[in-house]
């Protein structure tokens, strides 16, 4: 019985190597990813505010 239990043993360890291994590489790409299309949306989120508070001071909206 013992012979058997060695290669479960085996695959187990191999499986949550690689799970581990997956994981890392994961966050390894999509934490930097996130912070860079992060940096993308607010730069074009603040560009259309922009573009907007332009819009509306040539329509003369938004003087006292």
């Amino acid at each position: 019985m013992p012979d058997i239990s060695y290669p479960i043993l085996l695959a187990v360890a191999a499986i949550t190597w690689l799970l581990t291994f997956a994981a890392v590489l994961l966050a390894g790409v999509w934490f930097p990813w996130r912070r860079w299309s992060l940096r993308w949306w607010i730069k074009d989120f603040d560009a259309g505010l922009k573009k907007r508070a332009r819009r509306r001071a040539s329509m003369g909206e938004g003087r006292a």
